[in-house]
């Protein structure tokens, strides 16, 4: 959560001032629960089908709001089928592994 400068309650910092979620003020906190959940359920109900097929849906780090025509037709660049997946999770070892390598050789040289 993000509270900007004027009191408006924001998901996080990087988004449009648009998508407020509720005003703070120094005597009262306002959000309108259902309208929130409203806008959120129509919102995913528009990439739903995109996340049901990528194979990073569970660990995925993606905000809807930078979506590509994110009110209309939102379209996620980072969907991942099997081999895109398998081969990301072996750089992601290999990159690891290269880490515990360069690790071990920088505490025997010193």
């Amino acid at each position: 959560m993000f509270v900007s400068a004027n009191g408006n309650l924001l998901p996080c910092e990087r988004i449009s001032h648009g998508f407020s979620l509720g005003r703070l003020n120094a005597n009262s906190m306002k959000i309108n629960y259902e309208k929130i959940a409203e806008k959120y359920s129509k919102y995913y109900s528009k990439i739903i089908t995109q996340c049901a097929n990528c194979y990073q849906a569970k660990h995925c780090t993606q905000c809807i709001f930078n979506f590509k025509d994110f009110k209309k037709t939102p379209v996620c660049n980072k969907v991942m089928d099997y081999s895109n997946y398998k081969n990301d999770l072996k750089n992601t070892v290999s990159l690891l592994e290269e880490e515990i390598n360069i690790n071990k050789i920088l505490k025997e040289w010193i």
